[in-house]
C-alpha cells in the first residue's frame, strides 16, 4: 500500500453519506471500515454518525466495552454519535472534524435531503442474483437526481454476472469491498481498497 496524500481545499469538514440500497448490504461494516482507515492510517479526525434508525453503533460499543477491550480501544479513538439526526449532524459540521462519515441506512425516501447534501455519496447493495433487484430499484428510482453520475457505486464482493449486469445496463463502475470479517482489523486487501477509494473522493481536488 502506498502513501496516501490527500490535501484539501480548506477546512471544512468534508461530509461523506454512506447508503445502502437493502438491508445486509453492509452499509455500517463501510462506515465502520472508512473510518478507521481515515482514523488510523490518515491520521485524520474523524466522526461516524448514525441515521440508520438502527442504533447498532451504540449496542456496537457496549457490546465491544464489556467484551472485548482490545478492540473497544480502537473504537473508541472515533467519535461515534449513535441515532444521529439532521439537527445534529449540522452540530458536527460546525466542529473541527476533518470528516464526518454518516451512515443512512437503506432509507433513501426519509434521509435523501441529508444525503444529497453530503460531499461524498457512497451506494453500497448486493448484486448476487437474489438480491440485485433492489440495486436495480434503486438505480431507476434515483436515475434523475442531479450529480448522480458522480455517485461511488460499491457491491460486497460482487456475483460477476451481476457486476456484468450493473455495468451494461447503468454504464456505472462498481467497485468490489473485499470480504473483511472485522472492519476493526483491516487486511492488506482492505487496506489497498480503502487506498483507491479515498483516492477517488478527490480525484479532482489535487
Amino acid at each position: 500500500m502506498k502513501k496516501l496524500d490527500i490535501v484539501k481545499k480548506n477546512n471544512a469538514s468534508t461530509t461523506i453519506g454512506v447508503l445502502g440500497t437493502a438491508h445486509g448490504a453492509g452499509v455500517t461494516h463501510l462506515s465502520v471500515m472508512l473510518a478507521v482507515f481515515m482514523t488510523l492510517v490518515m491520521g485524520k479526525s474523524v466522526a461516524l454518525a448514525d441515521m440508520s434508525g438502527t442504533d447498532c453503533l451504540r449496542q456496537a460499543g457496549i457490546m465491544l466495552k464489556n467484551n472485548f477491550r482490545r478492540k473497544n480501544k480502537i473504537f473508541k479513538m472515533i467519535s461515534i454519535y449513535g441515532q444521529a439526526d439532521a439537527s445534529l449532524l449540522s452540530e458536527l459540521m460546525s466542529e473541527n472534524f476533518e470528516y464526518i462519515i454518516v451512515d443512512f441506512g437503506v432509507d433513501y425516501q426519509k434521509n435523501y435531503g441529508q444525503f444529497l447534501m453530503c460531499k461524498v455519496k457512497l451506494i453500497v447493495g448486493n448484486l448476487s442474483l437474489w438480491k440485485i433487484r433492489y440495486y436495480v430499484e434503486f438505480m431507476a428510482m434515483t436515475s434523475t437526481v442531479k450529480g448522480m453520475d458522480k455517485w461511488i457505486y460499491l457491491s460486497p464482493y460482487p456475483d460477476p454476472d451481476g457486476e456484468k449486469y450493473f455495468r451494461k445496463n447503468f454504464k456505472k463502475e462498481i467497485l468490489s469491498v473485499p470480504c473483511t470479517p472485522d472492519p476493526l482489523h483491516l487486511g492488506m486487501d482492505s487496506l489497498d481498497f480503502l487506498q483507491d477509494l479515498v483516492s477517488r473522493f478527490y480525484k479532482g481536488w489535487r
